[in-house]
């Protein structure tokens, strides 16, 4: 996991409002503030529609907010809290897909 990005909702730390003043090395300010994560909860879809709500009340549009929040699944904090339905679906996103080509089966990675 690189150093530059959130840990939890994956921003990049230099689009961080507060900068390098933030509260915590590992996360930007809209996830960690007043000496805590601001969602402190286990469950990622929770997380995620936090994350779209927050960005819609800041200007974001909902497409891009939701993009975002797709996103925010890899970071390290929601690795090992992602239900079945996610794993599987990152799961398929990585394994190689046959694909049919002019009549005969062809497994290539995608």
């Amino acid at each position: 996991m690189s150093k530059d990005m959130c840990e939890s909702c994956m921003m990049p730390l230099s689009k961080d409002p507060k900068g390098s003043q933030r509260e915590h090395e590992k996360y930007c300010s809209y996830c960690f503030t007043d000496g805590k994560l601001c969602y402190e909860g286990n469950d990622v879809k929770e997380f995620k529609k936090a994350m779209v709500d927050a960005m819609v009340d800041r200007g974001e549009g909902r497409m891009k907010a939701r993009f975002f929040a797709f996103l925010a699944v890899f970071a390290p904090r929601w690795k090992n809290k992602l239900s079945t339905d996610e794993q599987k679906s990152q799961k398929t996103m990585i394994k190689p897909r046959q694909i049919i080509m002019h009549g005969t089966k062809s497994t290539k990675k995608i």
